[in-house]
Formats: C-alpha cells, structure tokens, sequence
C-alpha cells in the first residue's frame, strides 16, 4: 500500500500542476490583455474629452473678448477718453469715465474682478473692482499683454497675475475668473 500513496499524491501534485500553471498563464494574459485595452480606451476617451473642453475654451475667451470690445467701444466711454487722452480734460472727467465704466461692470460684475482703461502708455487712467472702488493708477506697461495690444491694436488675453490692485490672483476655483481680456 505504500507505493500506491506516494503515486496517488504525485498523480494529484501533477494534476493541480497541470491544472493550476495553465489558468494562472490564461489569467495572466486575460489581465495583460484588459489592462491594455483599457488604457486604450482611456487615453482615447480623455483626448476627446480635451478636445471638447479645448472647444469650450476658445468660445469662451472668444466671448470674453467680444465682451471687452463691447465696454471698449462704448460711445460715451469713447467720448471721455478721446478728451482724456487729447489733455483736454480734468480730473471730473476721469470720474465719469470711471462711472461709466462702473454702470456697465454692475451688470456683468459676477463674472469679472475689474475693468480699467488704460493710456496709450500703459498707465491705468481708471477703472471699477468688483467691490465697486476705483481702480488705483498704476503702469501696466510692463505686461506683455498690454504692450501687444497698444502696438498691435488687437484684442488679448493674458496670463492669470497677481492684481496690483487687489493682491490676488485674477482666478477663482468657484466661480472660474481667470486671467484678463485686453482690448
């Protein structure tokens, strides 16, 4: 009898190897094969994803600088800063450029931190925060964005900064302000 258990126990270690080695490859390859196909299927579905979100963008900043064209070729705003920046004009009427600003920011100020106007230097003549104070006078020259839109008359849209003004950045996680439109 003892022979014949040492061969029931080698029959039963060749049949769980036979058996075990075999599903443990297919397995291996079945898992090798879906990791694969799902890091296929993700890469895929997260580049469309940026796609779309790159189209949502654009429109977006397309339509913030329709906005700021809109404020910039206000006609009374127009009217103020053609005096304004012939000389002919006194500090009253740098406050109603300033009011003039202020009434049109009321109605899209849930979306924007500040508008300010801005002299064929650079140099903020005024402007209105969200809070609805008067922007301080300070040169923006400096910011490329700024240069390019005085030397190149076109509308641009700059990087997210800290504001001299307020000293934070021109971005909000809640309500998704970010960086500025220049006309």
């Amino acid at each position: 009898f003892p022979s014949h258990d040492r061969y029931k126990y080698k029959l039963i270690l060749i049949s769980l190897t036979s058996i075990l080695v075999p599903m443990t490859l297919v397995g291996y390859i079945s898992v090798s094969m879906l990791e694969t196909r799902l890091k296929t299927t993700t890469a895929s579905a997260l580049k469309s994803m940026a796609r779309d979100y790159s189209v949502g963008i654009d429109k977006s900043l397309e339509a913030e600088k329709r906005t700021a064209r809109i404020i910039a070729n206000n006609p009374v705003l127009q009217g103020y800063l053609s005096l304004y920046m012939d000389g002919h004009t006194n500090d009253d009427d740098r406050l109603h450029i300033y009011e003039s600003l202020r009434q049109q920011f009321m109605g899209f100020s849930k979306d924007y931190q500040g508008v300010a106007i801005t002299d064929s230097k650079g140099k903020i003549v005024t402007g209105v925060l969200e809070d609805g104070k008067e922007y301080e006078q300070h040169d923006l020259s400096d910011r490329t964005e700024v240069s390019r839109t005085l030397n190149e008359r076109i509308t641009t849209i700059g990087d997210v900064v800290v504001s001299l003004s307020t000293k934070h950045e021109y971005r909000d996680w809640e309500t998704h302000k970010i960086g500025r439109a220049h006309v």
